[in-house]
């Protein structure tokens, strides 16, 4: 020791060199020496020694260490209750409440069981001396003269020192004295014991062994000696951190329990050190050292005897060792380096993770593990802790509010993806698991009677977001699942009524729909669900779908997922979970002993005399006799019925449906149905009846307005937690009109699924929409007009229909709706799935299904259109052109005459543009029928009397006699008059019609009325004789000039525009505004020539009529000024040409005769039409271009018209002699049109000398017609012009012109 002291460095370096020797003796031996020396520090002062001046032979004792240890806990061993040791299950609670009255069977202690279990190798060699100078030897059995049980169990330091140390006589080995004797050791010897620990983790057994052995002795005998050398680390000149951590590390795997004076010693030292170091502001590294600490004190905890929080508290150290559920510390914390209240910026950019994140996270969760060690060791310390924690943070490098979840945060796949480093996953990972652990040992610790739902709140709201950040993980989910069941099976009354499942069942569910990767964490939380609803069953369905119902009514989410994640995790309570289900997170049975306990608990509260009736004492005979509890387990018969799960929705909506848990319930129901339909045929039938009784129940509740109220103050108060206001949300007041339109949605739901209403619930829902329609209309307008299509479709077209009668009563129930809602409902989808219901040859062929169609929907919907074209708004009004398809398939029902009710509607323009001209452009022909199939007679015969009754409709149109036109007086000239109120926009219409008609239906008027092209041609002509081209030609600017009617061939000379028109006739011209009567005349004639039907040949001369006189009138235009005749007598009339039209033959052609306007005018077909090989030709034969005519060129006298009379030009039928001779298009589109359609006709029948446009208009380029149009070119040529034509008459409506062109007078009765 000497030499220690004095040669300090040559001794430590020999001993150094033996340590690290390559040779496994030589460190043996070391290791011996170190435990010799140890072992004689007591007999080195009895030694003969040199002393130095002072007579000393050794110098003082070391200097103190820089901090002070606590003291708390006890180096004695204190024999502590073993929850092993009870022979009975019962609880804890219920032993206590059972001794209280005299059921205490326990037998007496056993003290030869006590002795065997005293840890003789923790103790200390004078604890064991004080143990053999107590009592007896172990080995014999006990007596009544051993050591009681107290003090056996109450070793204390104080009594220690009260009997003083025991010490053998050396020589005899008798009686023992007390004497005092000084161990000797060298401090700088010391400074060997961490290359000593380091030999623990040696390779060699031999070595490792020996080391092992040697550094317990010196932790039983003297536990300040081997820690002081690392304890010198820990602060002042020779602070080395990491190496005192690494020693400790060591020491601690030395063993799995060090002795009691070690670890006793060992965690005051390390907790002085920290108390010490928190006051310490200048150093820097105070919260490494903290994340250093702590660890190794979590690992001591439990090795101390006698430790518990209460001490923790009184020594002031709990803001180091009790964890608080924040991931900082709070501003509680005291001041300094060591407790940061936030992540401080990073100063090393090479950090995958800031220092102090990670130092916070070696804190956070070596104080979670340490807690939970302790609860574990005593369950009552829970009191003292549980107030204290709060909301759980998880790790993050960048500052995140973390305020309390909401509801939004529940939904599925809606997870915010985050670019989060794999290292912060980790320690996010390790922190989850350690808080689940410490609060499922909370929920075992804490009392059955729970009363505080907050409390239990803040801690499943950390087991919510360690489920939301780790879903993905099935070890965490697994230990939150058993953590979520302890609370469930202990805290009973809480979570039956305190709506405990509504805390974690969104998170859970969320996780649940997002696992189905991953079927080990689905069967973990099916699992979990089966265990809760064998605890409180019907409580906990209704308060999974309470909260869950919040879920589904959040805005803009995706229900459809959700809600089958929601009907899958509560089918699987039907059968349960099977013993041969794979068990992936292996929670299965892991929470039995809390069952087992809270069935016997609950037995005895509910049925005190029926438990202490199963209360037995065991057949044991002797000492070994202890209570026996026969109970059968209740639990694991229950299953949920589907019937009763339905009957749950049914009952909650009924019970007060002025709530919104009610209007929510309804809704989740109607997302439901469809799953609940098919899980059984029970389930089905209640949903069938309350249907049938929801629909009395929503009628007779009145409409409050009082949501909007409530729902504002459910936002006033978003400071208040999450399960307050889903609560307060609940009991709110509903909106009872939302609930209607979820019922009838829910109706869709079950009829599309494949349920049928009963009759007596199709009158109620009826009425039901009925009184929604007159309390709130506007509001409910989409809901209704979507419902009633969907349930035609749902419920009547299906593989097997319903029977007829259910279909009629319905159609019956729809007429009063249509009737009197049709202005503020939009019935377009009901009449499309009507139309589609009318086309199911089931229905069709049925004259009782006609009738109904007709009657209730088709009369009804043409009342509508009628009412809507009185007020001009037929053209907006939604539902027509459903109307009008509707009209067009009910033409195919058998004994219905659905044309005779468009017949009978009031005429207007409206009515023809909207309902008639649409129906002739949708209605089926007999060729689409043949298409579609093999039609049959009665659907033929029914078409084309359609067609022909359309067509007589229409033409009735045309003979409407207007009053003949007034000019307008000049104080009315700005008077706007409304031209829709005259006939000529219906005859227009009607004209467009015929021309349909005609392009469409050709075949069905030729078979079906004989001789009905000559009568529709004469009516043709009648009503279009009056229109010509002079509109084009008349020049205002010029005055006809006169002259003597010439004679038909001494007027006839060479044209000089033979091959062009002149650009002096149209240089400062413009499109000049047509009359109607023009307008309609060019355009029924392009159809004429560029469409193939019948009327061409009818109408062929009344063609070339207009086109001879077209071309007369362009030929006079452009004659030589020089060659007219000028009268020399003042007196001569004067008046326009209307002979001399010279012909466009090309030089060396015959020249034709031209008749006067008193003769019968020649006409000139084309030459596609008729082709003669003959040279003479009659009259109304002869080709319209000269050049082509072969032969001699002599006229024939026979008839010039086939319509016996030539219409003198500007007149026409009785029934067009006012206003469409004089009023005029006012739309340059459609002038621009006629100019186009004149152009179009006498390139078709030939003619070279076309009608010149205006020179400021492009010129169009009319090809020649060299294909005829088909019937979709003519048809899409019709609507654009009819789209203009409807353009031009809401043009009238804002801006009316004077002069006659737009100024018409008021029409007459007609």
């Amino acid at each position: 020791m000497q030499c220690a002291e004095k040669t300090t460095m040559n001794l430590l370096a020999i001993i150094e060199v033996d340590l690290q020797s390559s040779n496994d003796d030589t460190r043996l031996n070391a290791v011996y020496k170190i435990g010799i020396l140890f072992n004689w520090r007591y007999q080195i002062i009895s030694q003969h020694v040199i002393t130095d001046r002072a007579r000393r032979p050794f110098k003082a004792a070391r200097g103190p260490l820089a901090f002070a240890s606590t003291d708390i806990g006890s180096t004695a061993y204190i024999r502590e209750d073993d929850s092993d040791d009870v022979k009975d299950d019962l609880p804890a609670e219920l032993r206590k409440r059972l001794a209280e009255i005299g059921w205490n069977h326990d037998a007496p202690v056993d003290q030869h069981q006590e002795w065997i279990k005293i840890p003789i190798s923790l103790l200390s060699s004078q604890q064991l001396d004080r143990l053999e100078n107590g009592g007896p030897d172990v080995a014999p059995p006990p007596s009544s003269t051993m050591l009681n049980l107290g003090s056996l169990t109450s070793l204390t330091v104080e009594k220690i020192e009260d009997t003083g140390l025991l010490r053998r006589n050396s020589s005899t080995g008798g009686p023992i004295h007390t004497l005092k004797q000084r161990a000797v050791f060298v401090p700088s010897l010391a400074l060997v014991f961490p290359r000593l620990a380091s030999l623990v983790f040696h390779s060699s057994l031999t070595v490792s062994s020996a080391a092992r052995s040697t550094i317990l002795d010196i932790m039983r005998n003297d536990p300040t000696l081997i820690t002081r050398p690392v304890l010198d680390l820990f602060a002042g000149e020779q602070k080395d951190m990491q190496s005192a951590v690494v020693t400790l590390n060591a020491f601690l795997h030395v063993q799995g329990v060090l002795p009691y004076p070690m670890s006793h010693f060992l965690f005051n030292a390390v907790a002085g050190f920290l108390k010490w170091a928190s006051r310490q502001p200048e150093e820097s590294d105070a919260l490494q050292d903290f994340a250093h600490a702590v660890p190794i004190l979590t690992r001591l905890v439990t090795q101390v005897s006698g430790l518990s929080i209460r001490d923790i508290r009184r020594a002031k150290i709990e803001p180091f060792l009790i964890p608080s559920g924040s991931l900082w510390f709070p501003s509680s914390a005291p001041p300094g380096p060591m407790f940061p209240r936030s992540l401080r910026p990073c100063s090393d950019p090479f950090e995958s993770l800031p220092s102090d994140l990670v130092s916070m996270m070696t804190i956070r969760v070596s104080q979670s593990m340490l807690l939970l060690a302790m609860l574990k060791r005593n369950h009552h310390d829970v009191q003292l802790v549980r107030k204290s924690m709060s909301r759980l943070e998880l790790p993050t490098t960048t500052p995140v509010d973390q305020s309390p979840l909401e509801l939004a945060d529940f939904v599925p796949f809606r997870r915010k993806i985050d670019q989060v480093s794999p290292s912060l996953t980790g320690l996010s990972l390790m922190l989850s698991r350690s808080h689940v652990l410490l609060v499922a040992q909370v929920f075992r610790s804490m009392s059955r009677h729970l009363n505080d739902r907050n409390e239990l709140a803040v801690l499943v709201d950390g087991l919510n977001r360690i489920l939301l950040m780790h879903g993905d993980d099935i070890g965490v989910v697994s230990q939150v699942i058993i953590a979520l069941m302890v609370a469930s099976t202990r805290f009973r009354r809480l979570f039956i009524s305190g709506g405990g499942y509504s805390l974690f069942m969104p998170a859970l569910l969320k996780v649940y729909a997002e696992s189905q990767g991953c079927p080990g964490i689905k069967l973990a939380i099916e699992y979990g669900v089966n265990r809760f609803y064998a605890l409180h069953q019907e409580s906990f369905v209704f308060q999974t779908l309470d909260v869950l119902a919040h879920v589904t009514a959040l805005p803009h989410i995706d229900v459809e997922p959700l809600v089958k994640s929601i009907y899958n995790l509560l089918f699987s309570l039907r059968k349960g979970v099977l013993p041969s289900t794979p068990d992936a997170a292996g929670i299965y049975n892991a929470n039995r002993i809390q069952e087992r306990e809270a069935l016997i608990m609950n037995t005895a509260e509910e049925k005190p005399q029926t438990f202490l009736t199963l209360l037995r004492p065991s057949q044991a005979i002797g000492e070994n006799q202890h209570l026996v509890l026969e109970l059968p387990d209740e639990y694991e018969a229950s299953r949920l019925g589907m019937d009763d799960f339905v009957r749950l929705f049914l009952t909650v909506i009924a019970h007060d449906s002025s709530i919104i848990r009610a209007e929510q319930f309804l809704r989740l129901l109607r997302m439901l149905t469809p799953h609940l339909y098919h899980a059984s045929s029970s389930a089905r039938a209640i949903l069938q009846d309350g249907i049938d009784a929801l629909a009395i129940l929503l009628m007779k509740t009145s409409v409050k307005l009082k949501a909007s109220e409530s729902s504002e103050g459910m936002h006033s108060s978003s400071e208040k937690p999450l399960e307050s206001r889903l609560l307060e949300k609940s009991r709110s007041a509903s909106n009872i009109m939302t609930m209607r339109l979820d019922y009838l949605m829910l109706i869709i739901s079950f009829v599309r699924t494949g349920g049928l209403l009963s009759s007596a619930a199709m009158l109620r829902t009826t009425e039901l929409i009925r009184t929604m329609l007159k309390e709130v209309p506007m509001d409910i307008n989409y809901g209704i007009s979507n419902f009633i299509p969907n349930f035609v479709r749902g419920s009547f077209m299906r593989e097997s229909p319903p029977p007829l009668k259910v279909v009629v009563a319905f159609l019956e129930e729809l007429a009063p709706l249509i009737t009197n809602y049709s202005p503020v409902v939009d019935f377009s989808s009901a009449f499309q799935a009507i139309s589609e219901l009318t086309a199911n040859s089931t229905y069709s062929s049925q004259p009782q299904f006609s009738r109904a169609v007709i009657s209730c929907i088709c009369v009804p919907a043409l009342s509508s259109c009628e009412t809507a074209a009185s007020t001009n708004i037929l053209m907006s009004f939604p539902s027509r052109l459903s109307i009008v398809a509707l009209i067009a398939q009910s033409v195919f029902l058998r004994d219905a005459n659905v044309i005779a009710e468009v017949e009978k509607r009031t005429l207007s323009y409206d009515y023809l543009a909207g309902v008639v001209l649409p129906l002739v452009l949708s209605l089926k022909t007999e060729a689409i029928l043949d298409r579609d199939g093999h039609p049959e007679t009665w659907q033929r015969d029914a078409i084309g009397s359609a067609w022909i009754r359309l067509l007589s409709f229409t033409m009735s149109t045309c003979r409407t006699t207007p009053r003949p036109l007034e000019r307008s007086r000049p104080q009315d000239r700005h008077r706007s008059i409304d031209l829709k109120q005259t006939n000529l926009p219906s005859f227009l219409i009607a004209l467009q019609i015929i021309k349909v008609i005609v392009v469409r239906a050709g075949s069905e008027l030729s078979s079906r009325v004989p001789g009905i092209w000559p009568r529709m041609s004469a009516f043709l002509v009648g009503m279009l004789a009056a229109g010509s081209a002079s509109f084009a030609t008349d020049n205002g600017d010029i005055s006809p000039l006169p002259s003597p009617t010439p004679s038909p061939r001494s007027s006839v000379h060479l044209d000089p525009f033979q091959s062009s028109i002149s650009g002096n006739f149209s240089s400062a011209r413009s499109f000049s505004h047509p009359r109607i009567i023009d307008y309609s005349l060019w355009s029924v004639l392009e159809i004429l020539c560029v469409h193939r039907n019948p009327l061409v040949l009818q109408m062929r001369l009344f063609v070339m009529e207009k086109l001879v006189g077209l071309d007369h009138d362009l030929h006079h235009q452009h004659s030589n000024p020089r060659d007219r005749r000028i009268s020399s007598s003042v007196f001569s009339k004067p008046r326009k040409h209307t002979s001399g039209m010279l012909s466009p033959a090309s030089s060396g052609s015959s020249l034709l005769l031209t008749a006067s306007q008193s003769s019968p005018q020649y006409l000139y077909p084309s030459p596609s039409l008729v082709s003669l090989a003959v040279g003479r030709q009659p009259g109304y034969n002869v080709l319209s271009s000269p050049r082509e005519i072969q032969g001699p060129k002599i006229v024939h006298l026979g008839p010039i018209s086939a319509f016996g009379r030539t219409p003198s030009p500007g007149r026409g039928g009785k029934e067009l002699d006012g206003m469409t001779t004089t009023t005029k298009i006012k739309s340059v589109a459609l002038a621009r049109a006629t100019y186009r359609r004149i152009r179009m006709v006498q390139k078709f029948m030939g003619y070279e000398n076309l009608l010149p446009m205006p020179q400021s208009q492009e010129i169009d380029d009319v090809s020649p017609i060299t294909t005829p149009w088909t019937q979709k070119e003519a048809l899409d040529a019709i609507r654009r012009e009819t789209e203009e034509l409807l353009e031009e008459f809401e043009e009238s409506d804002r801006s009316l012109e004077d002069e006659g062109i737009l100024n018409t007078p008021q029409m007459g009765p007609s």
